[in-house]
Formats: C-alpha cells, structure tokens, sequence
C-alpha cells in the first residue's frame, strides 16, 4: 500500500482489518459453541448414569433380599455411593451430579469403570444393598 495525499490507504487498512477481525470472531464463536456443546453432551452422560444407578439402588431395594442386578459403571466415570445423605454422585470430566435414591441403609462406595453386583442382603433384619 502507497500512501497518497487523500488518506485512501489507511481507509484501506481499517476496512481489511475489520474484515480480519469479523472473521477471527467467527472462528472463536464456531469454537466455543461446540466446546459447550461437549460440556452439555458430558453432563447429560453423567446424569443417566446417575439416574440408571439410583434406578437399580431403588430396584434392588423393592425387590428384597437376595435380589440382585448387574450394573455396569463406564471408563470415564467415578461414582460415589453417599449413604448418610442418600445421594449417588457421579464425575465425569470435570463435572458432577449428584442423584437421590430411596433406601437408607446402603452401603458407602467409590465404584470406578467395571461391572458390580448390586445385592440387597439381611443385615439384622432389615436391608442392605451392597456393591460387589
């Protein structure tokens, strides 16, 4: 770019870099939408685990003792079994959600990926759902 005596060159230069800065917020917003798309996409995996595990707690519990269910916790997650409140936590990527289950007498546990049996047994005559 020359520049002449009627200022055409920086006119010129503003017009280009406000076209290069209007692209470069294009890319940034393409970005950070599908970064927060991932995010939802990870919260939502997390809380049907959450609820497919306070779902079999709750089955287990209904059915009494000696019924049993396989549950099956994915790679990517660790769940904590919280007796005392009555939660199922899971965490997953950063993220947790925690889910409520019915029976109080649970036992407490840290379930990592892997398949875990799921008991209701008689402890003294009443129940408690164990992890195996």
């Amino acid at each position: 770019m020359f520049l002449d005596e009627d200022g055409s060159a920086s006119v010129e230069f503003l017009f280009v870099t406000l076209v290069v800065l209007i692209i470069m917020g294009g890319f940034v917003s393409l970005v950070a939408n599908e970064m927060g798309q991932t995010s939802t996409g990870n919260l939502a995996q997390a809380r049907m685990t959450g609820e497919t595990t306070a779902e079999t707690i709750n089955t287990v519990y209904t059915n009494g003792i000696g019924y049993s269910v396989n549950l099956t916790v994915p790679s990517n997650m660790n769940i904590t079994i919280n007796n005392p409140n009555g939660y199922v936590t899971v965490n997953s990527a950063g993220q947790s959600v925690s889910v409520k289950f019915i029976p109080l007498n649970v036992q407490n546990k840290t379930l990592t990926s892997g398949t875990y049996t799921v008991t209701s047994t008689n402890n003294s005559g009443s129940y408690l759902i164990t992890f195996n």
